[in-house]
């Protein structure tokens, strides 16, 4: 089965001022305890790496680069958001660059990748897992 290729977005309207992410694959783990992060690029290497804060009702964190540089933060669209929409606002523009959103499922993780301005959808992402841990589906901790 020939891997999909990666989705084409128009140049620049969807880059980071603060980390280039011009690799065609990249890796996210999140730990299994709470909403931590970490993103490797296909070769390996440590990019970006993010965590909320403990007992937050609102569910706004930053992910900051290799360097501990400020990137992107992602910000719930409601309190203890379990399916929802985050935006992914650029650190040094203050922009919001992206809109994920999660599409309720117990058994695998869906998101859209969706145009802040026009709510197109850009791209889809799922789980390589075939079954979501309860406490990812069921609790935004």
């Amino acid at each position: 089965m020939a891997e999909p290729s990666p989705p084409s977005f128009p140049p620049g309207n969807y880059d980071l001022s603060s980390v280039d992410l011009d690799d065609d694959r990249y890796e996210v783990k999140q730990s299994a305890i709470r909403n931590k992060y970490t993103i490797r690029d296909s070769t390996g290497n440590v990019v970006l790496r993010g965590k909320q804060k403990m007992f937050k009702m609102k569910e706004e964190f930053p992910f900051v680069t290799d360097n501990g540089e400020d990137a992107f933060t992602v910000k719930a669209g409601g309190i203890m958001d379990v399916t929802g929409n985050y935006a992914i606002t650029d650190t040094g523009t203050s922009e919001e660059v992206i809109i994920l959103g999660e599409d309720f499922s117990l058994f695998v993780e869906n998101w859209t990748i969706r145009d802040p301005d026009t709510g197109e959808a850009l791209a889809t992402i799922q789980s390589k897992s075939g079954f979501s841990r309860p406490s990812d589906t069921l609790s935004p901790l």
